[in-house]
């Protein structure tokens, strides 16, 4: 189409546009050939069948016609084409599809960021210190980022790995699936489930290129479950839950760390162990340098697609380069403590430095403020993580949720909410500021599927669109989160009585409630729990007793009492709202899929066909002289027990 015809066109549409009610046959026809070409432009350079996926909105009459025509005659004639071109009925166009980054940060604390640190919260009303002055963290490319975006600060995951990434990359709570609340564990013969679409799998639909680096932890045994066969055209990082940030090897001393090309959709390479010795957030930015440029030079025109889930901070391996380490000296850091502390500061640090260099790479390339950027973590910080070998003893300093109460494995607010924060683009702006609008970590496939053009049509989504709590401060769309539902062993069995059993939850927040119940379970557990302080860091104006289960339950006024100081349980003007909560969970528990994870560690043939698994697929490998995890189809040996799609 040359510019005369689009000059030709956009002098017709808008005149349709102001007398949609008396077109003419021949300006109709005008119109109808205008949208076809139009369409069929717009798609053809995304890749994507016209006929099938462009979409345009009845307010509109053809919004592609506004994303390829107005920019290109403004252009043209030097006007800024969206705030000078505001045709009647074309308002609602949408923008070109942009860049996404969204990026994951592992085991994130609530006070793990330089911009919270002895900051004005929910939590800290008065701004008290969260922590001591010489242990606050160097952050200053998030912090940064964090004052360009809107901040989610009434933001929820799940509790641990698996299920928040589950959640994330579905756009569906975990227990609809059975992937939660328990993670999963090396060699567990399961992943997320084949019926389920990801999030890569509809943004690759919608025409982006979709790269991965990072920590996968949705299913590593079968290549069915890895990240290219789930949309991603390359993946870099490790598939299991955590490993050494130098070695590369995980819990059971086997390596994991893939690298595959940046063209290999439904290929996965062997495990290699190129990258031993060299820290886990350096080599992933360095992926991300040859992501971009691969993209840069060979996109063909597509929006990009990055995933960057890091390691960092993750707990069990506690581990920071030394150049990194060393930012954090003097007395205060000499001490066994200060050692401690030292080590959990420097992995935050070493995160903010590989996002600094993303930026970079990305603004080098030209692609940055053509980029959607999200930052979550996936659960709360783990300070009780021992480290490698129980080298920091029972408790280290990192993930530091304070005041909040609870930790990462929990239903307290220390272990659900999250950090997260959103930057718009010019295109698709984003305010600046924050937000106490109730959101969940399902809301960021919605809402990127939708500024992606994409389409959820056949996915029962959870999560919210929210574009326009961002953007235009619009109120949220949802009004309660359920974070664990319990599944039936029958039909005559109640919610309540499956909350009896170990390893299964109930939890929920409905408007400015939070209800859970006791456990004392291994993972998600929701006995009681302290507010934990970082080491060297006495000052308890924050501090406050944790209150007793009331006939087994919690109940707090989280927009009141975020530090849940007070159980509400017993008091009857609550009633019908503790009662509403619960018939939530009554509700979602009879569809609530039985957990992956107990059904392989609670069903003796189930575990010993896991164990049998572990064998099959840790396999020594004499080229690294260790073993590492392999692939293994246990479907093969025991069909329909075990291995993909699993449900």
């Amino acid at each position: 189409m040359n510019k005369l015809q689009i000059f030709a066109i956009v002098f017709t549409i808008p005149a349709m546009a102001l007398n949609l009610p008396r077109k003419s046959a021949r300006s109709l026809l005008q119109y109808e050939k205008a949208k076809e070409s139009c369409l069929q432009d717009w798609c053809d350079a995304r890749s994507l069948p016209w006929e099938k996926k462009c979409t345009w909105t009845t307010t509109c009459q053809g919004c592609p016609i506004c994303a390829t025509i107005c920019p290109q005659w403004c252009t043209d004639h030097t006007l800024s084409w969206e705030t000078k071109l505001k045709w009647e009925g074309c308002a609602s166009c949408p923008m070109p599809a942009p860049n996404i980054l969204l990026i994951v940060a592992d085991d994130l604390g609530y006070n793990d960021l330089g911009y919270r640190q002895n900051k004005v919260t929910d939590a800290n009303p008065h701004g008290l210190n969260t922590t001591s002055e010489k242990g606050r963290v160097f952050s200053p490319t998030i912090d940064r980022l964090a004052s360009e975006s809107m901040k989610l600060e009434r933001n929820y995951a799940q509790s641990t790995c698996t299920p928040a990434r589950v959640a994330l990359l579905t756009g569906r709570y975990p227990w609809r699936t059975g992937m939660g609340p328990i993670p999963l564990v090396d060699g567990m013969p399961w992943g997320v489930p084949g019926s389920e679409k990801m999030l890569a799998e509809v943004l690759s639909e919608a025409g982006y290129a979709t790269h991965m680096v990072g920590k996968w932890h949705l299913g590593n045994n079968d290549e069915r479950y890895t990240p290219t066969f789930r949309g991603f055209d390359s993946f870099f990082g490790l598939l299991t839950g955590a490993g050494d940030y130098f070695e590369h090897r995980t819990h059971h001393e086997a390596l994991d760390f893939r690298s595959t090309e940046l063209a290999s959709k439904n290929k996965l390479t062997p495990n290699t162990d190129e990258f031993r010795g060299k820290y886990s957030s350096t080599i992933m930015a360095e992926r991300v340098t040859d992501v971009v440029q691969h993209h840069k030079n060979n996109g063909g025109g597509k929006p990009l697609f990055l995933f960057m889930a890091f390691q960092n901070i993750h707990g069990k391996w506690v581990q920071a380069p030394d150049d990194v380490k060393n930012k954090y000296n003097g007395t205060f850091f000499e001490d066994e403590d200060g050692i401690r502390v030292q080590t959990a500061l420097a992995m935050v640090t070493a995160m903010d430095n590989a996002v600094a260099s993303i930026e970079a790479d990305f603004k080098d390339a030209g692609l940055w403020d053509e980029t959607f950027v999200v930052f979550t973590g996936d659960n709360g910080g783990n300070p009780m993580a021992p480290g490698k070998y129980g080298a920091f003893g029972t408790m280290w300093p990192g993930g530091s949720n304070y005041p909040l109460r609870g930790a990462k494995a929990t239903d307290w607010e220390g272990g659900v909410r999250c950090t997260a924060f959103i930057r718009g683009t010019k295109e698709w702006p984003v305010s600046v500021g924050e937000t106490k609008e109730l959101t969940h970590i399902t809301d960021i496939f919605a809402t990127l599927v939708h500024i992606a053009g994409g389409s959820t049509e056949g996915i029962e989504l959870d999560g919210h669109n929210i574009y326009d709590v961002v953007s235009k401060g619009a109120p949220a769309t949802r009004d309660n989160i359920i974070f664990d539902c319990p599944y039936l062993d029958s039909e005559l069995q109640t919610f309540e009585e499956a909350l009896s059993v170990t390893g299964r939850f109930g939890a929920v927040r409905k408007g400015d409630l939070k209800l859970f119940y006791q456990q004392d379970g291994a993972r998600s557990s929701t006995d009681s729990e302290d507010q934990m302080r970082q080491l060297k860091h006495d000052e308890d104006e924050l501090l406050c007793d944790c209150p007793d289960p009331i006939d087994g339950i919690f109940v707090f006024n989280i927009s009141e009492d975020p530090r849940e100081c007070t159980n509400l349980a017993g008091e009857a003007k609550y009633a019908d709202q503790i009662q509403e909560m619960k018939d939530l969970l009554s509700s979602c528990s009879k569809y609530a899929a039985e957990s992956l994870a107990d059904h392989f560690r609670y069903i003796p043939e189930m575990n010993a066909i896991w164990q049998e698994q572990i064998a099959n697929t840790r396999v020594f490998d004499p080229s690294v002289g260790t073993p590492s995890w392999q692939q293994y189809d246990c479907a093969k040996d025991y069909p329909g027990k075990c291995g993909w799609p699993m449900r």
